[in-house]
């Protein structure tokens, strides 16, 4: 299904979110001295980017 311009512009805001989490979750793991709290940090991180590339998928496609 085609999505309109208003469900690709979310998608491209989400993108944004998504984006701006990466950058603060890689930077608390860089930050910490603790390896447990570090771990935790890089698997939200890598949480974050599977979210990321999902959502750039759909967007490249421009259906859902």
């Amino acid at each position: 299904m085609q999505l309109t311009a208003g469900e690709l512009w979310r998608l491209e805001e989400q993108l944004a979110a998504e984006r701006v989490l990466i950058q603060k979750f890689s930077a608390y793991a860089r930050m910490t001295q603790d390896p447990q709290l570090r771990a935790q940090f890089e698997l939200c991180c890598a949480r974050h980017q599977s979210h990321f590339r999902q959502l750039y998928a759909k967007v490249g496609e421009g259906t859902v």
